[in-house]
C-alpha cells in the first residue's frame, strides 16, 4: 500500500515549490487537482465552519474577530491559488510575507482583543467558551504568522530574488 505524504513546502506557502518552474509537461492537470484540493479545504474551513461560527456570534462583540479570521484565512487559502498566476518569483514572495503579517497581526489582534473583552467583563469562562470561534483559529493565524515571517526572514532579501 502506497503512503501518500504532503509536505508543507509542497504547497507554496513559505516558498517556492519545485512545480511552479513550469517546465513540467503536466502542470494543467496537477494544477486543476491542487486548485481542487485548496478550494474545498477552503469551503470547508472557512465557509462551514467559521460561517456557522459567526451567524452563532451575531449580537457577540467578539464577531469582529470571527470576521478578521476568516479574512486572514481566505488569504492563505487563496496564496498559493494566486501564486500560480505570478510569473516573478520576488513577486510571489512579497505575497507570502504579506500574508504572513496580516496573519500575525490578526492573531495577536484577536487575542488581545479577547483579553480585553475578559478584563471589562470579568467573565470567567470567556476563552474557553468561544474556544472553537476565537481562540483556536487566532491561535493558528498567529502560529501560521510566526512562521511565515521566519521562513521569510530566514531567507532574507538577497536570496528570496533569486
Amino acid at each position: 500500500m502506497a503512503r501518500v505524504l504532503i509536505r508543507v513546502d509542497q504547497i507554496g506557502w513559505f516558498h517556492d515549490p519545485p512545480r511552479w518552474t513550469h517546465d513540467d509537461g503536466r502542470l494543467a492537470a496537477r494544477t486543476a487537482w491542487f486548485v481542487l484540493a485548496i478550494l474545498l479545504g477552503w469551503f470547508i474551513l472557512v465557509v462551514l465552519a467559521m460561517g456557522a461560527a459567526l451567524r452563532s456570534m451575531s449580537a457577540s462583540p467578539l464577531g469582529e474577530i470571527t470576521v478578521a479570521c476568516v479574512v486572514a484565512l481566505t488569504a492563505w487559502f487563496a496564496l498559493p491559488i494566486v501564486q500560480l498566476a505570478i510569473s516573478s518569483p520576488p513577486a510571489r514572495e512579497a505575497c507570502r510575507r504579506v500574508v504572513a503579517v496580516l496573519s500575525l497581526v490578526t492573531g495577536v489582534w484577536g487575542l488581545g482583543t479577547l483579553r480585553g473583552v475578559w478584563i471589562i467583563a470579568r467573565v470567567p469562562g470567556l476563552t474557553t467558551d468561544f474556544l472553537w470561534e476565537v481562540t483556536v483559529p487566532c491561535c493558528g493565524l498567529l502560529l501560521l504568522g510566526l512562521v511565515g515571517v521566519l521562513a521569510g526572514a530566514r531567507r532574507g532579501p538577497e536570496r528570496s530574488a533569486s
